[in-house]
């Protein structure tokens, strides 16, 4: 009875091994900057001398970075700068939209949902929506919910499509101009 229990343990923690080297890289990583620079956050805290404007002191929420770009969208002049502040904003906007739409609707597995957010999400907690645009690209579940959509609501096609299109020709215009996008 005692070597049975045993064997199922055994084959439990075979199963749960996995879940416990997914951490393993950032433990590791910490341990090193713990050991060279004497702070294990120390990536966390170097943010603002990265000058991409994004908080290393403390977590900002989502809600203040919504709140932040809304001020942006008052104040700033219509520049390369508003063009990228409303490209992530949009972007963010969209992905959430859609995971959203994918958890009212019951498209997508819970799973894929949480990932989708906790991709979503991460990167605002910067301070900024900065990059959000390549962020989103591994959102697999927006995508889905996109595709589901698009399947039902055919005549979106054609405008997405060129929508896609001209976004893709101006930040490539931009690109070869030298600015940076996202």
């Amino acid at each position: 009875m005692v070597s049975g229990f045993r064997k199922e343990r055994k084959a439990q923690l075979k199963l749960f091994l996995p879940l416990l080297l997914a951490p393993l890289g950032l433990v590791v990583y910490m341990l090193y900057l713990q050991w060279t620079v004497n702070d294990p956050f120390y990536f966390f805290h170097v943010q603002p001398l990265f000058g991409a404007q994004r908080s290393g002191s403390n977590l900002v929420l989502p809600y203040q970075v919504i709140w932040r770009y809304l001020k942006i969208f008052v104040t700033v002049p219509l520049v390369h700068t508003y063009f990228v502040a409303v490209l992530e904003f949009a972007s963010f906007a969209l992905f959430f939209a859609l995971l959203v739409l994918g958890w009212a609707g019951k498209k997508i597995r819970l799973s894929y949902l949480v990932f989708g957010f906790s991709l979503l999400i991460l990167p605002t907690l910067t301070g900024t929506f900065s990059s959000v645009p390549r962020y989103v690209l591994p959102i697999f579940p927006g995508f889905l919910v996109l595709a589901f959509y698009l399947e039902k609501l055919k005549f979106l096609r054609l405008p997405l499509i060129l929508a896609s299109l001209v976004l893709s020709l101006v930040c490539v215009m931009f690109f070869v101009r030298g600015y940076w996008i996202s």
